[in-house]
C-alpha cells in the first residue's frame, strides 16, 4: 500500500480551497451583474402584466394602506404576499377597479402573478409572471386554460380546487397554492379593516 503524503495532501486540499473561492467569487460577480437586469425584467414582466389585465386603464396609482398611509410592499396575507396594490384610472380619471401584484408559494418556489379586480367584486384577469415550477406539469398554472376559470369570477364564489377550480392534470399542488394566494387576496379585499373594496 502506497504511505499516504501529508504534504501532497495539504497541498491538494490549499488548491481546491482556491480554487473554490475562485468560483464563488465568479458567481458572486456574475450574480451582482446580472441581478439589476433581472430586476429589470421583472418589473417589465409585472407592467406589461399590469397592462393586460386592465388595457381600458391609462393610469395605475399606488394605493395607501389605511393604517399606515404608505404603499403595500411584501404584506402578507394568507398563503399569499402582497407586492403593490394600483388603482387602475380610465382617461376620465375615474376609478375603474385594482391591479395587485403579487406571489405565493408554488410546489418548486414562488409564483409571482398579477390580478385585476373591477368595482363590482369580480375578477377581471389574472396573470402569472414569474414561476419555476415543473415545466410541462405545474408550470401549467401559467397558462390561460387554468387562469381562464377565474375570469369574471364573483369574490362570493368558494375558489377551492375540485370544487368551482380544475386543478391542472398531475399538478394538484401548485393549482392549489396559486387558488389559494388569489383567494387569500379575495378574502383580503373583503376585510372591512384592511380591504381595499368598499
Amino acid at each position: 500500500m502506497k504511505n499516504i503524503n501529508v504534504k501532497e495532501i495539504i497541498y491538494l486540499g490549499v488548491v481546491l480551497g482556491i480554487v473554490s473561492m475562485i468560483a464563488a467569487m465568479l458567481l458572486g460577480t456574475t450574480y451582482s451583474i446580472t441581478k439589476p437586469a433581472i430586476e429589470k425584467q421583472r418589473e417589465l414582466a409585472i407592467k406589461t402584466a399590469q397592462k393586460l389585465v386592465f388595457p381600458e386603464a391609462i393610469t395605475f396609482i399606488p394605493l395607501l394602506n389605511k393604517k399606515t398611509q404608505t404603499e403595500y410592499t411584501d404584506y402578507k396575507i394568507g398563503s399569499a404576499t402582497i407586492t403593490s396594490i394600483y388603482v387602475a384610472k380610465d382617461d376620465q380619471e375615474k376609478s375603474i377597479g385594482y391591479v395587485i401584484n403579487a406571489f405565493t408559494m408554488g410546489y418548486s418556489g414562488n409564483i409571482g402573478f398579477v390580478m385585476g379586480l373591477t368595482m363590482d367584486k369580480k375578477i377581471k384577469d389574472i396573470r402569472v409572471t414569474e414561476i419555476v415550477e415543473t415545466p410541462g406539469l405545474g408550470a401549467n398554472v401559467g397558462k390561460r386554460k387554468f387562469l381562464d376559470q377565474f375570469m369574471n369570477k364573483s369574490f362570493s364564489d368558494p375558489f377551492a380546487v375540485h370544487s368551482d377550480i380544475l386543478a391542472v392534470t398531475s399538478a394538484t399542488i401548485s393549482s392549489k397554492a396559486l387558488t389559494n394566494g388569489i383567494k387569500s387576496i379575495i378574502d383580503f379585499t373583503q376585510n372591512p379593516t384592511l380591504g381595499v373594496l368598499p
